[in-house]
């Protein structure tokens, strides 16, 4: 998922072999790597690269396959975390990118609301 590339060329394989894509699985999700810590604590491209993962992989497999989502009238489904809604002490930047996602699905769901497809 941190390569749009490969991620695209996921959606379009899929395509290929099936035929269509009626539903796509946006799922990403990595945390610290060791003991979770502090904000000040944390290395800023640890942190990076956790919003990396989850938000920007999933925003890269929304893109990747939402115009065939929406010509079969499909759905996208998105997973995000409890920590989108509770605090996230001791893993702040998993509890950030998990309630970005949150938001950018809400986001999908108004865009999708002139389709029949849904998020």
């Amino acid at each position: 998922v941190t390569d749009a590339c490969a991620t695209k060329a996921v959606v379009r394989k899929t395509i290929e072999k099936f035929g269509r894509l009626d539903v796509a699985f946006a799922n990403a999700g990595i945390s610290w790597r060791g003991t979770p810590g502090t904000i000040m604590g944390c290395d800023e491209r640890e942190f990076e690269h956790i919003v990396e993962v989850d938000l920007f992989g999933v925003w890269r497999t929304i893109r990747a396959a939402l115009p065939e989502v929406v010509r079969n009238e499909g759905q996208i489904l998105v997973t995000s975390s409890v920590y989108a809604f509770l605090n996230g002490v001791a893993n702040a930047p998993y509890a950030a990118s998990k309630a970005a996602v949150e938001m950018l699905t809400r986001s999908l769901r108004v865009e999708l609301g002139g389709t029949t497809a849904t998020a």
